[in-house]
């Protein structure tokens, strides 16, 4: 685990992506952000609340965040891209996913499953 300096600006623009593409205005910590991504379905819940830079312009921060955050973004997009802390926003925002109707299941009226036959099979019955 390596510890070191981390920009609140990319931490932000992290944050902001996040929000972005969930539709929400919720706050992160930055040991969230990685089950804040990996939750992204693409279904929006509401109007994104984007935040502001803060005063603080670095801080102290594990790897393991970010290494979160981008395990997290490489399991949505199905990438084995690297990323780097200030790629991963632009990343985020680039996620899409299907959300459209897909048929489930057919389900027909006409038919009726009679017992098994001979082979070990089921076989529709009709009805009269």
């Amino acid at each position: 685990m390596t510890v070191g300096t981390a920009s609140t600006h990319t931490l932000t623009d992290i944050g902001n992506a996040i929000r972005t593409q969930a539709g929400v205005a919720t706050t992160y910590r930055p040991s969230a952000m990685a089950a804040a991504v990996t939750a992204l379905d693409g279904t929006k819940a509401g109007a994104a609340g984007t935040q502001g830079y803060k005063t603080v312009a670095d801080g102290v921060l594990s790897s393991q965040v970010f290494d979160g955050i981008a395990a997290a973004i490489r399991t949505q997009n199905g990438s084995t891209t690297r990323y780097r802390p200030a790629e991963m926003a632009p990343a985020i925002l680039a996620l899409s996913w299907d959300v459209g109707l897909k048929l489930r299941a057919l389900l027909l009226a006409t038919a009726r499953w009679s017992s098994t036959t001979a082979t070990g099979g089921s076989r529709p019955r009709v009805p009269p």
